[in-house]
């Protein structure tokens, strides 16, 4: 094997390719890698950005729930809890106890709805008594009744001027949960007899 060293402009041509070597490389995996972090740079930022500050909501919702909760058990308010179904008699009692601050009041229960096994109870509910406070008062022990519910409309109107001595008369639509089975699917029932026919 006969070995020769390298002209001149052989060296030259080898440096030259190394050059152009190191230089595509550098191209393809430094320079075009940099450009493209660089230009997904705002993007990235706005993502992140947006990120933080959902977090920071869902931080504070959680926080803001704590202090409620925490509220709720020093002042010692009851978790509101979702009874079995049929539950009115124990809520018509529990209303009773609630309304007996008005000075008249009437009920009126709309047809109950069925969704998976969540049955809603859903009520008009008119009620007159002497001032703005008592009102105010009856309104929010219906919010937090140890029952599950749900305020879905409330109005308050008074024909004084003077809204905290004169009489207020209040209607509202409450919204009651209870679980179980409202409406028995008897569908079965019915292909069973017809089989038997």
């Amino acid at each position: 094997m006969m070995s020769r060293p390298f002209t001149f402009r052989e060296k030259l041509l080898l440096i030259i390719m190394t050059i152009l070597i190191i230089a595509v490389l550098y191209f393809k995996f430094v320079y075009l890698d940099v450009n493209s972090t660089i230009a997904d740079a705002p993007q990235n930022m706005s993502n992140a950005q947006n990120g933080l500050t959902f977090e920071q909501t869902k931080n504070q919702s959680l926080k803001n729930m704590q202090m409620e909760l925490s509220g709720d058990k020093q002042e010692g308010r009851q978790m509101s809890l979702v009874p079995d179904y049929d539950n009115s008699q124990k809520l018509m009692s529990e209303l009773n106890g609630i309304l007996i601050k008005a000075e008249n009041y009437t009920v009126s229960f709309m047809p109950l709805s069925q969704q998976d096994n969540i049955v809603r109870r859903e009520m008009q509910l008119s009620f007159t008594c002497g001032g703005y406070k008592t009102a105010e008062d009856i309104v929010e022990s219906i919010r937090s009744s140890r029952y599950r519910n749900i305020i879905t409309s409330l109005s308050m109107t008074s024909k004084n001027e003077n809204i905290n001595s004169g009489n207020v008369s209040v209607n509202m639509s409450v919204t009651y949960f209870e679980l179980g089975k409202a409406v028995k699917d008897d569908s079965k029932t019915k292909d069973d007899t017809s089989a038997l026919n």
